[in-house]
C-alpha cells in the first residue's frame, strides 16, 4: 500500500490485488428467463451456455497441411526483454497469476530461456493482410477507418453524391470461429507449416476454465 501511494498509484487497485479481491456472483438468468440463486445451477447455467457457443455448430474437414522447408529462426532475448518492458502494469493475471510486474522483474538468465519458447508469427500475419484492414494490424487502428469514412462523407457533401454505409455485427464473432477455418486461413496468408502445426497442437483438446466461486468450471473447446 505504501509503494502504491508513493508511486501515486491507484489504492484501491493495490488493496484489491493485496486482498486477492474477487467478486461474488449472487444470481443468474437461465435460458428461459428464471432466475436461480443456486450456486450449484449457476454452475449448470454456466456450463451449458459456454459449451454450446464454443461447440462446433458446422462440420469443417481436416485442412491439408502443405509440406515446406521453413525454419523459424530464434527469437532474440533483447526481443523478450523489449516486449516485456512494453506490457502495461496492473493487468489482470492468469491462471498462473504471473502479472507483468513481475516478468520486468526477472533475471537475464531467465529472459534467455524465455527467448527459446517464442517464435515469429505476427509479421507474416501482418504483412499477408489487406490494405483494407485496419484492426489487427500494427500501427493501423479503427480510427483509420473513422477517418476513410469521414472523408467519404465530406466528398458526397461536397459533390452531392448519393452514399450508402452498412455496417456489420457478427454475433460472437471471435468466439464461434472454427478452429480449422482458422487453419486453412493461415495456410492461405503463408503461414510457414511450422507454425500452423504448432497452433493445431495448441488448441487440440483445449479446455477454458470458469471460476463462479470456489469450484472451476471446466469447458471444452
Amino acid at each position: 500500500m505504501d509503494e502504491a501511494a508513493e508511486a501515486g498509484k491507484s489504492i484501491r487497485k493495490a488493496r484489491r490485488s493485496f486482498a486477492n479481491y474477487k467478486t461474488k456472483m449472487t444470481s443468474l438468468r437461465r435460458p428461459d428467463g428464471t432466475v436461480t440463486a443456486s450456486r450449484r445451477a449457476i454452475e449448470k447455467v454456466i456450463y451449458d451456455f459456454y459449451s454450446d457457443l464454443f461447440d462446433s455448430h458446422v462440420y469443417l474437414p481436416t485442412h491439408h497441411l502443405r509440406q515446406d522447408v521453413y525454419i523459424a529462426p530464434s527469437v532474440l532475448p533483447s526481443e523478450i526483454r523489449h516486449a516485456i518492458k512494453s506490457m502495461k502494469n496492473c493487468t489482470a493475471p492468469g491462471p498462473d497469476r504471473i502479472k507483468p510486474e513481475h516478468l520486468k522483474s526477472i533475471p537475464q538468465v531467465i529472459i534467455r530461456t524465455l527467448a527459446k519458447l517464442f517464435t515469429r508469427i505476427g509479421r507474416i500475419l501482418d504483412e499477408g493482410q489487406p490494405c483494407e484492414q485496419a484492426g489487427f494490424r500494427r500501427g493501423f487502428s479503427t480510427i483509420d477507418h473513422i477517418h476513410t469514412l469521414t472523408r467519404l462523407i465530406e466528398v458526397s457533401r461536397e459533390y452531392k453524391m448519393p452514399l450508402c454505409l452498412t455496417f456489420i455485427d457478427l454475433k460472437k464473432a471471435l468466439d464461434t470461429v472454427e478452429t480449422e477455418a482458422v487453419i486453412e486461413a493461415l495456410g492461405n496468408q503463408g503461414v510457414p507449416t511450422q507454425y500452423i502445426r504448432m497452433l493445431r497442437e495448441l488448441y487440440d483438446n483445449f479446455t477454458t476454465r470458469i471460476s463462479p466461486f470456489y469450484k472451476e468450471v471446466i469447458i471444452n473447446v
